[in-house]
């Protein structure tokens, strides 16, 4: 059952044989499936609220028939506790909550969330340092958050309906401009840094021949340090015709200029040649 859901979240290289986590040879999973995981399991509302919470009070038990179990989040320990005696306090701003766990093999792991600068994060991190008095687990996970809390932010690069170019058409009388719109909004996880952000528009400025509805007339594309992170076609939602004369006569002038220039080229390769022999004669 755990291995059919796994593949249905697409956990591609994830394979359960226990429900402790324990070390086995044929259990296994990587951070980038952990994340899926943590990614779906977060959109349970039960799941969600003793994920985040610092302790979570169960209900009675056959084992706890007095009182329901009490859980306690260590991660609140170190995370966002300014008052607690343990060493190494940790700050994250934005932390939603995290889930530690321990084996021989995979040493401090730790499974978190946090929303900074408006971004939902999913942090999975693993086999970090072990040593008892040092929670190495959850250095590395402030360490990486407040990077991207220093780094990054939550920005509208395009709003639906935004114009995005204007081109000019060519070969018409009456309406010779077109504008281009989104058709979605594009919010995207960018750089703070405006030096670390490129936007494209690859729509052309003039345009010569005609378009039918549904082509593609350029791209979008968002590059952030240098790799893309979005790019998306434009789709034309209108047909665009040119006047039949205007285009008729702006390809007969280039055919006359084509031709006048190699006729031009042939008749001055001529004379040179008619010179050349003229010459050798005298």
């Amino acid at each position: 059952m755990m291995n059919q859901k796994a593949q249905e979240l697409g956990m591609k290289d994830t394979h359960y044989v226990n429900t402790t986590g324990l070390h086995n040879d044929n259990h296994y999973s990587t951070l980038y499936d952990i994340s899926l995981l943590l990614d779906y399991a977060l959109q349970n509302d039960f799941f969600k609220e003793v994920f985040t919470s610092d302790t979570y009070q169960a209900g009675i038990s056959k084992n706890y028939p007095t009182q329901g179990l009490k859980m306690e989040s260590t991660s609140y320990k170190y995370i966002n506790n300014p008052g607690s005696n343990v060493p190494y306090k940790v700050t994250i701003e934005g932390f939603n909550g995290s889930k530690s766990g321990y084996t021989v093999e995979a040493r401090y792991c730790l499974a978190s969330s946090a929303t900074i600068n408006e971004m939902d994060l999913i942090l999975i991190t693993a086999h970090a340092w072990v040593e008892r008095k040092i929670p190495s687990h959850y250095l590395d996970a402030g360490t990486i958050y407040n990077y991207y809390r220093d780094s990054y932010q939550r920005q509208m690069i395009f709003n639906l309906n935004d114009v995005i170019k204007e081109s000019e058409i060519k070969y018409r009388f009456l309406d010779r401009n077109v504008e281009w719109k989104m058709d979605e909004a594009i919010l995207l996880d960018v750089p703070s840094d405006p030096n670390e952000l490129v936007i494209e528009v690859t729509i052309p400025e003039v345009i010569k021949e005609k378009i039918k509805k549904g082509d593609v007339v350029g791209e979008v594309i968002v590059m952030a340090y240098g790799e893309v992170i979005y790019q998306k076609d434009i789709i034309s939602n209108q047909n665009i015709r040119q006047n039949i004369i205007l285009h008729s006569l702006a390809n007969a002038v280039d055919w006359i200029q084509n031709n006048i220039l190699v006729s031009g080229l042939i008749i001055i390769v001529v004379c040179g040649g008619i010179i050349l022999v003229s010459r050798k004669k005298h």
